[in-house]
């Protein structure tokens, strides 16, 4: 991966560094992963939530306690809206179709169905949202699948970011010893289509949910260095895969990712009980 401003723009961008697909990914998911188990992230996040349910729960109430005080004065607007309506609509139907008056039609019953909205919020049911440890738990739930999903597969893992991460900003740092890149992004804890998305206002109407943007911010840095490149001899990487994956548990998918090996090279040299020639 490099600089598509300095690969197809022309050279508009002095940046000329890369990195290797696979030193990307796997420093990048590992780090994604590191990032989401945090357990200072959780606690910041749960923070956030109990912050926005209390702002949600104050701004509903007051919205509540501003009808319930001009409950007459809404319903004698209506009464009058609605008969302004039917006023307009009877010098349309013997004048004709005239512009300005289809305008101020509009506006009349528009705001009529806005004070509509405003009394209904009298009757509706309301529905607690998730208390602090109820979201706790559903954000531990949703934080475990992700960091699962980041491991299932190159596809699955791509999917996955795709629907919380919108972009990922990989900034050049200048180091006397390997090139580096920093990473930001902000990982968005429910995706916009996610089932789960926590209500907070409590509202019925499905119009009118409010739902968290719960973000967490991400940045790291990976170095362009492919770790295997300088490795200084076959026996030393067929000594350190296997210790990777019989001792370390690893999965032979993650030390190939690693190590830039194809995922059946790595099992050739499992096969093997001394390192090949």
């Amino acid at each position: 991966f490099g600089c598509a401003g300095h690969r197809d723009g022309g050279g508009i961008c002095e940046n000329k560094r890369t990195i290797r697909r696979r030193v990307l990914e796997f420093q990048l998911l590992q780090a994604l992963s590191d990032t989401l188990l945090d357990p200072a992230v959780r606690a910041q996040v749960c923070q956030n939530y109990h912050e926005l349910r209390m702002a949600a729960c104050a701004e509903r109430l007051h919205a509540m306690q501003q009808v319930a005080s001009s409950v007459e004065y809404l319903q004698g607007r209506k009464i009058e809206l609605t008969r302004h309506s039917d006023n307009l609509l009877d010098t349309i139907q013997n004048a004709g179709r005239n512009p300005l008056l289809i305008e101020r039609l509009t506006s009349v019953d528009t705001e009529i169905r806005e004070i509509n909205q405003l009394l209904a919020t009298q009757l509706e049911v309301a529905v607690e949202p998730l208390s602090d440890d109820a979201f706790q738990d559903l954000l531990g739930r949703k934080l475990a699948n992700f960091v699962a999903a980041l491991t299932a597969g190159a596809e699955v893992a791509k999917r996955t970011i795709r629907r919380h991460i919108a972009k990922l900003v990989m900034t050049p740092i200048e180091t006397s010893e390997v090139p580096k890149y920093l990473i930001k992004s902000d990982i968005l804890v429910f995706a916009n289509d996610d089932p789960d998305g926590v209500l907070l206002d409590g509202s019925l109407k499905r119009t009118i949910k409010q739902y968290t943007s719960l973000t967490i911010p991400f940045v790291t840095t990976l170095s362009t260095k492919d770790g295997w490149a300088d490795r200084s001899s076959g026996k030393e990487l067929y000594w350190q895969v296997r210790q990777a994956i019989t001792v370390g548990g690893r999965t032979q998918r993650s030390v190939a990712l690693e190590f830039g090996l194809q995922t059946s090279v790595v099992r050739k040299l499992l096969r093997h009980t001394v390192p090949p020639m």
